[in-house]
């Protein structure tokens, strides 16, 4: 048997991390989610051995970016998100829990110690 692993649009991930905050009174910037996208992705490669999201990452001044990713959450600027529209798939239970723990670890961090993060 062949296991196809599913792999989600940045957007939806960012969702989810958007829904998390969401549940703790808390908000996050384009900046935050789009390292925080990043290190779940880099968490799934690292645990599983396969990827979590699509789009290719870029080396920006900041760090990673996901383009498809900015493009569609950069109106906020510094922002709180407050939405991202995209497809409501579901996520399997090992994406969620690794969104989770990246969420858990790194929520706190503002989208400039994330940034200094994924330089390291």
């Amino acid at each position: 048997m062949i296991i196809i692993p599913i792999i989600y649009k940045s957007e939806r991930i960012a969702k989810e991390f958007l829904l998390l905050a969401e549940k703790e009174g808390k908000t996050l910037t384009p900046m935050q989610l789009i390292k925080l996208v990043y290190l779940s992705h880099a968490w799934m490669l690292a645990l599983y051995n396969r990827p979590l999201i699509d789009e290719p990452i870029e080396a920006w001044r900041y760090g990673p970016v996901i383009s498809v990713l900015y493009q569609a959450i950069k109106n906020y600027r510094s922002n709180p998100v407050e939405r991202i529209d995209c497809e409501d798939v579901t996520i399997n239970n090992e994406a969620l829990d690794v969104i989770t723990q990246v969420y858990k670890l790194y929520g706190e961090f503002t989208g400039i110690e994330l940034s200094m993060l994924t330089h390291e």
